[in-house]
């Protein structure tokens, strides 16, 4: 057939959103997800690219409490909860997101995601 195979599809969605392309992203991850293989890494990646655009932030809810479940290493579980937090925060629940934030505890390389919801809360 004409399609291309899932792991080159898993290879484009995965650049999508390193490359910030998350309407890209969002649709590959979908479509792998559709196809009821495992992927690891894909609905975590799915969820944060609907926080960042800000869509269907309750189903994007549901998956990082998915991912949080799984055993991660400690900087993963942070950045979840941050992810929470963040879609908490636009969501307009701004306690919620703030809970998540103290909870969360600082990494350096989730200092993006703390300023970004740091703002989102103190506006």
């Amino acid at each position: 057939s004409g399609r291309p195979p899932l792991r080159v599809l898993l290879g484009y969605a995965h650049a999508s959103f390193t490359l910030g392309d998350d309407q890209r992203a969002i649709e590959l991850y979908r479509r792998l997800l559709a196809t009821g293989g495992a992927f690891p890494g894909v609905e975590r990646n799915l969820a944060h690219a609907l926080v960042r655009r800000g869509e269907d932030l309750r189903e994007a809810l549901t998956m990082l409490g998915r991912c949080e479940r799984e055993p991660v290493p400690e900087l993963r579980q942070t950045e979840l909860k941050l992810l929470r937090a963040l879609a908490h925060a636009k969501l307009g629940e701004h306690a919620r997101a703030r809970e998540l934030l103290t909870e969360a505890g600082t990494h350096e390389p989730t200092a993006e995601l703390r300023t970004e919801l740091s703002q989102l809360l103190n506006h």
